[in-house]
């Protein structure tokens, strides 16, 4: 009787652990949606405007580092 309990111990515990990283990959995949800036907020913000390769972003101020679009 007592073996009986730990083989269902154990097999409960295998189950639980078999779904833990399951339940971590899931949440691991939602990422926030990237934040973008326009180019006057960027100013208005005391920031400046820097074109580079493949982006242009606002540098300094209340939106540094954001994505300038339009």
């Amino acid at each position: 009787m007592r073996a009986r309990q730990l083989l269902g111990l154990a097999a409960a515990s295998v189950a639980l652990a078999a779904l833990a990283p399951v339940g971590s990959a899931v949440a691991s995949t939602h990422q926030a949606a990237p934040v973008s800036v326009t180019a006057e907020a960027c100013v208005s913000g005391g920031g400046k405007v820097v074109k580079q390769v493949g982006a242009t972003i606002c540098v300094g101020g209340k939106f540094n580092g954001q994505v300038v679009v339009g």
